[in-house]
């Protein structure tokens, strides 16, 4: 019993001096590059590719981060952002492993000598939720699982699902 003790005392002690410097590394800016489809659940998948910039969090307000972000789907299509995202552990036995969501609000233009579903409004809301693993102190893969519509706002809202994984690189 003693020997359990002084192992988990160890053990505390440890987490006390990693933690601090994983949460640091997370807190850096972020450029991120992604790929996946639009339409996930639908019969007309789109391949697209994402390309973003996430701030700093802002301690403040609960380490919420600001982000920037565009989409181009293979039609030529393209949804520009910003919005918010915020990312928490999932257990401190599983330090590599995050969980988070995003919200977004931008501008969606869709040539319109393509085959795609209009959105229905130039406005979209984007959100998602999403899981990454850190592949090392610089960089770390994620995957998310979003949704794109105009909240009701246009004079339809067909909406479209999307799959994307991400690759997000600290600096």
């Amino acid at each position: 019993m003693k020997h359990v003790r002084t192992k988990s005392i160890l053990v505390v002690l440890s987490l006390c001096f990693v933690t601090p410097i994983v949460v640091a590394i997370q807190d850096k800016p972020r450029v991120t590059a992604g790929f996946g489809v639009f339409g996930a659940v639908d019969k007309g998948q789109i391949s697209t590719i994402k390309l973003g910039y996430e701030f700093m969090p802002w301690e403040e307000y609960w380490g919420i981060r600001p982000l920037m972000q565009i989409m181009v789907n293979d039609y030529g299509a393209y949804y520009a952002s910003i919005g918010l995202s915020k990312e928490f552990k999932i257990v401190a036995r599983w330090p590599k492993w995050r969980w988070g969501m995003m919200t977004s609000i931008g501008y969606y233009h869709e040539d319109s000598n393509d085959n795609t579903d209009e959105l229905g409004h130039e406005v979209e809301f984007y959100t998602a939720i999403m899981a990454s693993y850190k592949l090392n102190t610089q960089s770390s893969i994620r995957i998310e699982l979003g949704h794109i519509s105009n909240g009701g706002i246009g004079n339809q809202n067909p909406g479209s699902e999307a799959v994307l994984v991400t690759y997000l690189a600290s600096f």
